[in-house]
Order: C-alpha cells, then sequence, then structure tokens
C-alpha cells in the first residue's frame, strides 16, 4: 500500500506508483491521505528515524528499490516535511513542492556536481509587487551545501546567470511566493536543513 502523505516531492508519489506497481508487478494499492496526514501531523513518527541514510539506503538497495531512488537527495528523508518551516498547509507545500522543483531542474540541468540542494520556504511573508499590486508573499530560499562528512559543509559559488534563471522561473511559475533568497551559511554555524 502506498499512502500520499502529501510531503512527497514533485513526482515522487508517481515514481513509487511507477517502481512497485509497474515495474515490480506488485499488487500496490494507493491511498491519497492528504489532507487527513496534515491534520494530524503532531502524532507522526518515521519508522526509520534511527537509521542513518546509508543505512537506509543499504535498505533500500536490498528491497530492490531503482537506483534514482536510492541515491535520491536525502534519502530516506522526511521528504518535504523539514523545508516546510511552521503550519505545514496544502497551499504551503504546493509552493514549496514547485519551488524545489524548479531549483532541482535548473540545477541539474546547469550539470553541476553539488552534494545537496533543495529549497525552503519559510512561513513568514515578505512584500513585493505583482502584476503592479501589493503581493505579500513568502520567500523561497535556495539551500546548496558540499559535503564528505556531513559534519561540516561548505556553500558552493554558483553562476549568477543560474540564481537569475531561477528566480525568474520561481517568481512567474509558483504562485505564493515573491522573493528568492540563497543562503550562504556554512555548517557549522548553520545545518544542511532549516529545522
Amino acid at each position: 500500500m502506498h499512502v500520499n502523505h502529501g510531503l512527497m516531492r514533485k513526482g515522487e508519489s508517481e515514481q513509487v506508483i511507477d517502481v512497485f506497481k509497474n515495474q515490480m508487478d506488485a499488487n500496490l494499492v494507493y491511498a491519497d491521505a492528504t489532507d487527513r496526514f496534515l491534520g494530524k501531523l503532531v502524532d507522526v513518527a518515521e519508522p526509520v528515524k534511527l537509521l542513518y541514510k546509508d543505512e537506509v539506503r543499504v535498505i533500500g538497495r536490498e528491497l530492490g528499490l531503482p537506483e534514482n531512488m536510492v541515491e535520491r537527495q536525502p534519502f530516506p528523508g522526511p521528504g518535504l516535511g523539514v523545508p516546510c518551516l511552521g503550519a505545514i498547509t496544502r497551499g504551503h507545500l504546493e509552493a514549496l513542492r514547485e519551488a524545489d522543483a524548479i531549483v532541482r531542474e535548473e540545477i541539474d540541468k546547469a550539470g553541476l556536481t553539488i552534494w545537496q540542494y533543495f529549497a525552503v520556504v519559510p512561513d513568514f511573508r515578505a512584500t513585493g509587487v505583482r502584476d503592479g499590486k501589493r503581493a505579500y508573499d513568502w520567500p523561497c530560499i535556495i539551500r546548496c551545501i558540499n559535503t564528505v562528512d556531513v559534519m561540516t559543509a561548505e556553500v558552493p559559488e554558483l553562476d549568477w546567470a543560474l540564481f537569475k534563471r531561477i528566480t525568474a522561473r520561481i517568481t512567474a511559475e509558483v504562485p505564493g511566493i515573491c522573493r528568492v533568497c540563497y543562503d550562504l551559511s556554512p555548517k557549522p554555524v548553520g545545518t544542511v536543513e532549516w529545522e
């Protein structure tokens, strides 16, 4: 059974269905429990939270999951639950999901090798202007890091043209976001995630 809890990145639920139902010929039952799950988030426990990412990847490979699923960023990870700061609502998640997909697509298209990269949408608003009117929307923060051991991490210097493309796409394509920022904090002091 695959339960869509609403925290998956763009295309991930479809990938799970394709892998288990179409490629592995499993008798998969799909349930969309997004609204119910978001209403009860306080009672959720992550079943693999005591394992490190490399240990969960071993389990994924033993289950026969495709390498692109096992090696995705981050695996297993909390989906969009961590970079969706504050109140987790359907609108907030949708804005984050679309912004994150744009960040991933543009960095992949640029052919960059970055250890981890994602979008964060905090639960506060920023003033902007859209269609000649004041907008009071979320900012989107891009987080990119390179690391060897995850105990320390450096922020890569990205091309200005790439930032401009990402910003133009997010502000034009994602309703509810009016501003894009880049997190320059190394680890330490900042952690990888924003939680």
